[in-house]
Parts: structure tokens; sequence; C-alpha cells
């Protein structure tokens, strides 16, 4: 089990722009009615079940929402204990979108704007949503707040209230004006 707060909010935030960033300048472009994850290919079966997963949620249909179908897409894989665990990255006009699950029981969902901003209203609305679905809840009232000494980038993290929970929701912000979202678990 995890402690609370395993995870610092920055490193989340930091680590998820670096690999959608390092990533998607790497993706192949495709058309939405043809998208083919770059990468792939390696483990098909276990790239299916976690694009069915991704594409078929909440947060994935408000990024589509939000900037239109993906122009590319690349999946990742890493092992670990016999486990395979899977990264996936789209690229949007204006956006990154990212769903990584890593070893042992942790995920990070976040999306990221190149351009632009986030509604902050329907955002929350969507964040909220999101955990109520997973069965877990966010202290909305108190959050923890960081800021990236090198891109400016302010990070509120909304923790989950319960003992020994470990999920966060994470809103970004450059100035005033939300860049980017994410939710963060370890159980």
């Amino acid at each position: 089990m995890f402690a609370r707060r395993s995870i610092p909010p920055s490193s989340v935030i930091a680590g998820l722009l670096l690999l959608a960033t390092a990533q998607s300048s790497r993706a192949d472009v495709a058309g939405p009615a043809t998208l083919v994850c770059k990468g792939e290919s390696q483990h098909q079966k276990k790239s299916a079940e976690s694009r069915k997963a991704v594409e078929g949620g909440r947060f994935y249909k408000f990024a589509v929402k939000n900037f239109g179908a993906p122009t590319s897409c690349e999946a990742t894989f890493d092992k670990f204990e016999d486990q395979l665990f899977t990264t996936l990255v789209y690229n949007f006009a204006g956006a990154t979108f990212s769903s990584a699950s890593m070893p042992p029981e942790t995920s990070i969902t976040g999306l990221k704007t190149t351009s632009g901003v986030l509604d902050e209203q329907s955002a929350r609305a969507m964040l909220q949503d999101e955990i109520k679905e997973e069965g877990w809840s966010a202290n909305w009232s108190k959050p923890d707040e960081s800021q990236d000494d090198k891109s400016g980038l302010i990070t509120k993290t909304f923790w989950s209230g319960g003992d020994g929970d470990n999920m966060g929701v994470d809103l970004v912000y450059r100035g005033q004006k939300l860049v980017g979202i994410a939710i963060h678990m370890a159980l």
C-alpha cells in the first residue's frame, strides 16, 4: 500500500507533460477514421484492451469534444513482474491527452493544451464525474499548490478525503488560465 501523497503533484504533471511532449514529436499522423497508434503492433491485444477502455472513457471524450478527433496516437508498453503496462498518448490540434498505467498499481491520465486554454467549469465538472464514477471523492476546498520554477506552471492538487487514499486531481495554470488537468491514483 502506498502512503498518501506519495506522488508529488508537481512531479506527476511535469512527468505527464514531459512524456506527452516527447512522444508527440515522434508520433505518426493518421486520420481519425484510420487512427493507428504507433507501437501498438508490439502488443496488439493489450493495446486494443487499453484503447477500448481509454477511448470509451469520459476523460478522453472530453478531449475529443474540446479539440476534435486526435491526429495521432502512440502506444508504449512496460513489463513488470509478468504484467504489461500501457501508456497511450493522443495528439489533438491544440492538445495532448495521455493515459498511463504503471507498476505496481498506479495510473495517470491527463490533458494539456499546446495552445489555448480549457474551460475550468466544464473541466471540473468532468473531473468530478470521473472520480465519482470510480468511487473516489476529492476535497475541492483545500488544494495543495506548487509552482514549477522552470515553466512557471502552477499546479493545484485536490486530494481524496479518505484515510490512506492516494488519489489526486490536478488543475494546472499558466497565470490565471487553465492549461492542463490530470487524475492520478495509486492503490
